[in-house]
């Protein structure tokens, strides 16, 4: 399965470090320790840019992930996609 396969694994963990490192960034960044002198000027919007795309990338990736384990889980009981979709097409104009 997913959590047995060693490069899943490695991946698994380098997306938390990576996570963790983007809330050490955006701790930073709302501390202004990087405007204390210790950066060039433009650096701190940049990097504020950089940790939105970060945080970004990682809802993509973590809806994405979520989305295709309820597919593959109603798909193993005999639901199809088409189904899926209408009910949640359903519920989001309600």
């Amino acid at each position: 399965t997913l959590c047995y396969d060693p490069w899943i694994a490695v991946y698994i963990v380098a997306c938390a470090i990576f996570f963790i490192w983007l809330c050490v960034g955006g701790s930073w960044s709302a501390k202004g320790e990087m405007a204390n002198g210790n950066c060039p000027d433009n650096i701190a919007s940049l990097t504020k840019y950089s940790i939105y795309c970060g945080f970004a990338f990682a809802h993509v990736g973590v809806s994405a992930l979520a989305i295709s384990s309820v597919l593959s889980m109603c798909m193993e009981k005999g639901v199809k996609p088409s189904q899926i979709i209408g009910v949640y097409a359903r519920a989001m104009s309600l």
